[in-house]
């Protein structure tokens, strides 16, 4: 594999897992810098944002698609190593490890998760990674044995969370089910078609690019800021999925190998984050998540100065 390639691949594996966990402060950077639980967070996050973006690549897809494999991502952390959709005693969670709770699942906390990981998990950090790469861009990275070998990472990694004892470990039959439904998720997502630009199909709802900033703090607010005080857990928890529908939109929109339209959504995604993360730092004193979230604002502000992802790297030597 050319040098360029092998970065290409670096930046996808350390980014994939580096906006959901450090940019929410759920691994703070001085952990995330250590060897062990760094290989940890790109088995579950890295491995399986490659094998999407491979997927992509192989069947020519759209970055929405991206997206709709972000949930299995989801299900891979919080349903099968993390295990939160079943803990009700994790802290962080606050009134979500209750609230809504049944059958042993915390329900309006699933659906929320999972529609986070479907962006941050996969498609923005390969959108913006790709955009960085154009050249790379709608290009198979890996030989099919070798994507088909990688696979095993992820599906090994839940057995790693077994042996932490700070890790809620529900009964057995959780994880067997959640691993079938996985399966069949992936098969159905797999046996999807949505032709693009397809004539007759009619235009949905989507957000402006530019304000796609806004997603991030409008869905935190929506999701966790007293709303679940005063609603009903049905009609709560269907306020993530009528947020997320216009961002998923937005993406079917954007077409591969569009640097400028890749790195305007991206970027938006991310500096939503940052934003949310800056917030946490001040009213949560959150403040590890401060540096991570000034590191991808300077990128994104600085990339942005040079006109863009292809006046920087067009030349392929960023």
């Amino acid at each position: 594999m050319r040098p360029r390639r092998l970065l290409f691949a670096a930046s996808l594996l350390l980014a994939a897992p580096a906006l959901p966990e450090l940019l929410t402060g759920s691994t703070p950077f001085t952990r995330f810098l250590s060897p062990i639980p760094l290989l940890v967070l790109v088995s579950v996050y890295g491995v399986p944002a490659l094998l999407i973006r491979e997927y992509l690549a192989r069947r020519r897809l759209g970055y929405h698609y991206a997206a709709l494999l972000g949930v299995a991502t989801g299900v891979l952390v919080e349903g099968l190593c993390m295990n939160t959709l079943y803990d009700p005693r994790i802290d962080r969670l606050g009134d979500y490890a209750w609230y809504g709770r049944m059958l042993g699942v915390n329900w309006p906390w699933l659906i929320y998760i999972l529609l986070f990981h479907s962006l941050y998990s996969a498609a923005a950090p390969i959108m913006f990674v790709e955009a960085f790469f154009p050249e790379e861009a709608g290009r198979p990275l890996l030989p099919a044995k070798a994507a088909a070998a990688l696979a095993a990472i992820p599906a090994a990694s839940p057995l790693l969370f077994r042996l932490d004892e700070n890790v809620y470990q529900p009964p057995p039959r959780y994880h067997a089910a959640a691993a079938i439904l996985l399966v069949i998720y992936i098969y159905l997502v797999s046996r999807l078609s949505i032709a693009e630009n397809k004539p007759g199909i009619p235009e949905h709802p989507a957000w402006p690019p530019r304000l796609l900033f806004l997603y991030p703090p409008l869905l935190i607010i929506a999701v966790f800021y007293g709303l679940e005080k005063i609603l009903p857990p049905q009609l709560h928890a269907a306020l993530a999925p009528l947020l997320y529908i216009p961002v998923y939109n937005t993406l079917r929109r954007t077409r591969r190998g569009d640097t400028g339209a890749s790195w305007s959504v991206s970027s938006m995604l991310i500096l939503g984050l940052c934003i949310t993360g800056y917030a946490a730092a001040i009213l949560d004193r959150q403040l590890h998540i401060a540096v991570p979230a000034s590191f991808f604002t300077a990128l994104i502000a600085y990339t942005w100065m040079r006109g863009g992802p292809g006046a920087t790297c067009g030349s392929g030597k960023c």
